[in-house]
């Protein structure tokens, strides 16, 4: 479990070949280690109606909303396959091609959102890429 003490933000304004990936600190309450995720989606366990989890992009995360506390998650494959398919992350109609090679790419491809003037996001943390997964919805 981490609690998130601070978030990026930031816009979609940068496309491109790459999807851009919000900066989240928190605090991981296991280890008591500050730390940065990168991540392109958020989602929320049981969000859907059918039970579900539901992924949004993580620029769409509500700081202010006060929902501070979240699981991290290593992205599956299948939850490879929906991120490259979420509209709005793959710049365009999904291509196959693309997604399969999305499955199987382990690299960090895209934009890190850096808010200018905040010196707490350009500080070293241990950091780790994936998904934040929240009990409530954050957006």
């Amino acid at each position: 479990m981490i609690e998130l003490l601070a978030y990026s933000g930031g816009s979609e304004a940068k496309k491109g070949d790459g999807a851009n990936y919000c900066q989240f600190i928190g605090i991981d309450k296991t280890s008591r280690d500050t730390v940065r995720v990168l991540a392109t989606v958020i989602s929320v366990e049981n969000g859907g109606e059918d039970g579900k989890p539901v992924m949004t992009p993580a620029t769409m995360y509500d700081f202010d909303k006060g929902i501070r506390d979240a699981i991290f998650k290593v992205p599956t494959a299948d939850d490879k396959m929906m991120i490259a398919m979420m509209p709005g992350l793959q710049g365009g109609a999904p291509d196959v091609a693309k997604l399969n090679s999305a499955v199987q790419d382990t690299t960090l491809n895209g934009y890190v959102l850096i808010p200018e003037g905040q010196p707490f996001f350009t500080r070293h943390y241990k950091t780790v890429v994936g998904i934040l997964s929240f009990k409530d919805q954050p957006w």
